[in-house]
């Protein structure tokens, strides 16, 4: 899947909160994650940190010197990822 809502963690850090209830785990799976952009993403880190994660979805914290949603947004950010059940 791929796909981001950002909002505005700190002065420096902005959040994805990634649903994936759509695919019906019954428990956590493994997340796997990464992220695409048209600039600017390179200097970030965080995008393959998941945080919170369960059956219904995941977040990742992106930390980049003063970053904001609407930077990110205009960017063309998007979170990556796959998920499998880990049985």
């Amino acid at each position: 899947g791929s796909g981001s809502a950002w909002q505005r963690y700190n002065a420096n850090g902005i959040v994805s909160s990634v649903d994936t209830s759509g695919c019906g785990f019954q428990t956590t799976p493994v997340y796997v994650t990464s992220m695409t952009g048209t600039s600017s993403h390179w200097i970030s880190t965080g995008s393959s940190e998941v945080y919170s994660p369960s059956a219904t979805g995941f977040q990742n914290y992106i930390h980049q010197s003063g970053i904001t949603p609407e930077k990110a947004t205009s960017w063309g950010w998007e979170m990556n990822w796959v998920a499998h059940d880990p049985t």
